[in-house]
C-alpha cells in the first residue's frame, strides 16, 4: 500500500468519515477507535459524532445531530422546489447526481460556497459547503447556495457575478440583506468611490481581487431594485435575453424601460441616496404602464365616455 493511500485511510479514520451503502437514509459517521502513532488511543466515546442524511437531490454530511441532518435535508429539498418556482415559474426535474452539502453548525459567521462544472450544456459535480448558526443556515445560507444551483441548472452556463450573487443574496434573511445595505452606503459614498460602473459590472465573470463586499452589496441592491419593479421571473428573463444577445442596454429597455445601463445607474443611485423608498415612484413609464394595464384590463369597458378636462 502506498504512503498516500495509508495517509488517506488514516485521515478518514481521524475525521470519522464512513462509507454509506446506497439506499440508507441517515447514518452516524464515527469510527470505533483511532490510534495516533506515538500518542494516545481515542475511543469512540471520545470522538466527535457526525451524521449523514440523503434525500432525493442532496446528501447532508457532518451534521452534529441526526435531527439537524434530517432537517437540513428536508429544508434543502423544499428550498430547491420553492425557489425554482419563484425564479423559473416551475419545479425542476431531479438531478442525475446528488449535491453533497457539508455543514458546519455553530457560532460562525454565515457563509457558504457551491461549485459545479459545465460541459456541453450539462451541469454536474455539485459540491456545497455551508456554515453558521442553525437559523442562519436555514434562512440565508441554504437559500443563497441553492439559488446558485437553480441558476446553473437553468442557464447551463456561467453567469455574470452581479446576476448570480445579486439574485442569490435577495432571498437571504432580512438581517443579512440589511447588512448589505449598510455596506453599500459606505461604498457608494463619494469619498470612498468603490461603486462599480454598470457597464463594467454586467461584464464581470470573476470576483474582484481583494475586497468582494462592494460587489456583493451593490449586486444585492441592483437586483433588489429590479426585482422590486418586475418580479423574480422578469429578472431572470432579462438576464437571459441580455446574455443571448450580448446587449444589456437593449435588454434593460425591453424589460424595464430604462433607456440604457447609464439611465438605470442614475435612477438606482438616486433611489439609494434617498434611503431606498418605495419603488413604485421609480418605475419607468414602460413598466408603470404595463402594471396599470395589467390591473385595469379586466375592468375597463371597451368604450369609455370622454370626461371633460381629462
Amino acid at each position: 500500500m502506498s504512503r498516500d493511500a495509508r495517509f488517506i485511510i488514516s485521515l478518514c479514520a481521524i475525521l470519522g468519515v464512513a462509507i454509506q451503502a446506497a439506499g440508507a437514509e441517515t447514518q452516524l459517521l464515527r469510527p470505533s477507535s483511532v490510534q495516533i502513532p506515538g500518542r494516545i488511543v481515542l475511543s469512540s466515546s471520545q470522538l466527535p459524532q457526525f451524521y449523514r442524511h440523503e434525500t432525493t437531490n442532496f446528501i447532508i454530511t457532518n451534521a452534529p445531530t441526526v435531527e439537524i441532518a434530517r432537517e437540513f435535508g428536508e429544508a434543502a429539498e423544499t428550498l430547491r422546489r420553492e425557489l425554482a418556482i419563484l425564479w423559473l415559474g416551475q419545479e425542476m426535474p431531479n438531478w442525475s447526481g446528488k449535491c453533497p452539502i457539508n455543514v458546519k453548525v455553530g457560532n460562525y459567521g454565515a457563509s457558504g460556497d457551491t461549485t459545479f462544472k459545465f460541459h456541453y450544456g450539462e451541469v454536474y459535480g455539485w459540491d456545497m459547503n455551508v456554515q453558521g448558526t442553525r437559523e442562519r443556515i436555514l434562512d440565508s445560507v441554504l437559500p443563497h447556495e441553492i439559488s446558485h444551483t437553480i441558476f446553473a441548472s437553468d442557464f447551463r452556463r456561467p453567469l455574470p457575478r452581479w446576476v448570480d450573487e445579486g439574485a442569490a443574496t435577495s432571498v437571504e434573511h432580512i438581517s443579512e440583506r440589511s447588512n448589505y445595505r449598510r455596506l453599500l452606503l459606505e461604498y457608494v459614498d463619494p469619498a470612498v468611490r468603490q461603486a462599480i460602473p454598470f457597464n463594467r459590472m454586467v461584464q464581470m465573470q470573476e470576483y474582484p481581487e481583494g475586497n468582494v463586499l462592494p460587489l456583493y452589496s451593490q449586486c444585492n441592491s441592483v437586483a433588489e431594485f429590479l426585482i422590486g419593479q418586475g418580479g423574480n421571473r422578469r429578472f431572470i428573463t432579462f438576464a437571459r435575453d441580455a446574455l443571448d444577445t450580448n446587449d444589456w442596454n437593449a435588454a434593460v429597455y425591453k424589460h424595464y424601460g430604462y433607456d440604457n445601463l447609464g439611465d438605470l445607474q442614475i435612477v438606482w443611485i438616486r433611489w439609494v441616496g434617498e434611503g431606498f423608498p418605495n419603488l413604485s415612484s421609480y418605475e419607468p413609464a414602460l413598466i408603470r404602464n404595463r402594471r396599470v394595464q395589467s390591473i385595469r384590463q379586466p375592468v375597463i369597458p371597451k368604450f369609455e365616455p370622454m370626461i371633460a378636462g381629462l
